[in-house]
């Protein structure tokens, strides 16, 4: 049986990986199937992102495609048309809207919404490091430290900031571009411009710190 189980794994790795990275995210969540996920604190942000994912579920649920990424806030952040995309995109947050509508339930679209920013970080990881390392043992582990990391888990699941949860998601392809350019194929530098372009659209204040490591490091 054990062997039967490890022909199986070996024969279809990358999807193993996944169903792997899948299971990690799942496990990271299911507490919260009995919690609450979202208690609003003062200094935390959860709140704040959570208007802007209400304004735009809003729009889209009333049938206005066309203002599914509002450029103000007329619904939230006090119906007065606050400009909040200028700084805070939210591109990068119409997944959780369209898992919001899929579910019918805000409460089950977070979790998953949640789930699937903590995929991505492992997935996002592993590849990066396995295209420098061409070791799955070493993209692994780098990928479970990086995703299991106190920041990421406390940015995400402690401070609600979804912007940031996105940032470590795109930091290991921006980084990973920096060092195609520096060290390998400067033609490839359309890798580092993706993962900046991603670090902006998920939260422009946190994407200077990054640009500036980016900086630093090449």
């Amino acid at each position: 049986m054990i062997n039967k189980v490890k022909y199986i794994i070996g024969k279809h790795l990358n999807i193993s990986v996944c169903l792997l990275f899948a299971l990690f995210s799942c496990l990271i969540i299911l507490p919260y199937l009995h919690g609450p996920a979202y208690i609003h604190q003062e200094g935390w942000d959860g709140r704040f992102h959570m208007a802007r994912v209400a304004e735009s579920y809003l729009n889209l649920s009333h049938g206005h495609l066309d203002r599914a990424i509002p450029s103000v806030m007329t619904k939230t952040f006090g119906s007065f048309g606050y400009p909040q995309n200028l700084f805070y995109p939210l591109i990068t947050m119409l997944p959780e809207v369209l898992l919001h509508i899929i579910f019918g339930n805000a409460y089950g679209g977070y979790l998953a919404f949640i789930a699937l920013i903590f995929f991505s970080t492992f997935m996002s990881m592993y590849i990066c490091t396995l295209k420098i390392t061409k070791s799955r043992f070493i993209a692994l582990l780098s990928s479970a430290l990086y995703g299991f990391s106190h920041f990421a888990i406390s940015i995400t699941l402690f401070y609600r900031s979804f912007g940031g949860s996105f940032i470590f998601i795109f930091m290991p392809i921006a980084f990973y571009g920096m060092y195609q350019i520096a060290l390998k194929d400067h033609k490839k530098w359309w890798i580092m411009s993706l993962g900046v372009a991603g670090l902006i659209l998920c939260n422009l204040p946190d994407a200077v710190v990054v640009v500036l490591m980016l900086v630093f490091s090449f």
